[in-house]
């Protein structure tokens, strides 16, 4: 008898290349999240699972929450009667294993239950800074910027691309992307900078100076943007110019447009060699939303809490 989890993953992508799943053809690669996931849950199960995220993400991205799918040809011999306690075991043996991940909670699913294609949308937080030089403490969870960037011009681009979002709510995707747009009403994309915010590090003096951290909010993101983050970020932050914004547009539409296309040229520069963002060790995968009818269906039973 077949069993379906639905595991609420929390992980610090700093310590992983990626979710993707190409890993597994690896023979031993213990920085993807799928192979260390995989190799945890063999041992505590005593099985191979089939596994399945409801969103896959690039190299340093975090996870405050992204749900993931495993599949058992059948049933644990475990007992999971109490998800809170069952919860309680797996975190207490990820970490003695001292493995960068933790299980938030734990669904029983029906058969036809995709994390990815139920997924209606996900939110982002990106946070980064002008600052070479910032601290060891805000390193894993900070990308630094390659060169400085207009941050009012910056600012600027994303209100015009809020408005531009509202306006192409139901056209600006994929059909298929549309569609579910369309269906269940989604709101439209939505970028907010956050400017109030500073990091610490100490000078060749030794004395300790403040620099700004910016954070760009993202929310009601297609599920396909988790691999395209990259470049979707790193354009907006190259093309915060006036003069940028005729070519922006093009690209910016090409992108969320077809995703399955090779977007290794989708940067606007000569010869792509210059990149605004030097990693993704500041970006958060921070929600995935689904749809409340699917989450109260009656073949769909939680897991009971004490």
């Amino acid at each position: 008898m077949k069993k379906n989890l639905l595991l609420f993953l929390s992980y610090s992508g700093h310590y992983f290349s990626s979710t993707n799943k190409i890993c597994q053809k690896l023979a031993d690669n213990s920085t993807c999240l799928d192979f260390s996931l995989r190799k945890f849950l063999i041992s505590f199960f005593k099985q191979e699972p089939k596994i399945k995220f409801g969103v896959y993400t690039s190299r340093g991205t975090h996870a405050i929450m992204n749900p993931v799918l495993v599949n058992f040809a059948l049933d644990p011999d475990v007992n999971l009667h109490n998800s809170r306690k069952f919860n309680q075991v797996l975190n207490f043996k990820i970490n003695e294993r001292q493995l960068p991940f933790r299980v938030l909670n734990i669904l029983n699913m029906p058969d036809n239950f995709c994390p990815n294609g139920s997924a209606l949308y996900s939110n982002y937080l990106f946070r980064f800074t002008h600052n070479q030089e910032n601290n060891i403490f805000e390193y894993p969870i900070l990308s630094s910027l390659s060169s400085d960037v207009d941050i009012d011009n910056l600012e600027s681009l994303i209100n015009e691309l809020n408005i531009f979002s509202v306006e192409n709510k139901f056209s600006m995707f994929s059909d298929d992307e549309n569609f579910l747009r369309r269906k269940f009403q989604i709101e439209p994309l939505f970028m907010k900078l956050i400017k109030n915010s500073s990091g610490f590090f100490s000078d060749s003096k030794l004395s300790c100076r403040n620099y700004p951290i910016y954070t760009i909010e993202l929310k009601n993101c297609p599920i396909y943007f988790g691999p395209l983050m990259y470049d979707f970020l790193n354009t907006i932050l190259l093309n915060s110019k006036p003069e940028s914004k005729s070519q922006f547009y093009e690209q910016f539409l090409k992108l969320i447009k077809h995703p399955n296309q090779d977007q290794s040229s989708f940067c606007i520069d000569d010869a792509n060699l210059n990149y605004a963002i030097k990693n993704l060790n500041g970006l958060f995968l921070t929600n995935v939303y689904y749809d409340k009818k699917i989450l109260d269906h009656k073949t769909l039973k939680f897991l009971p809490i004490e």
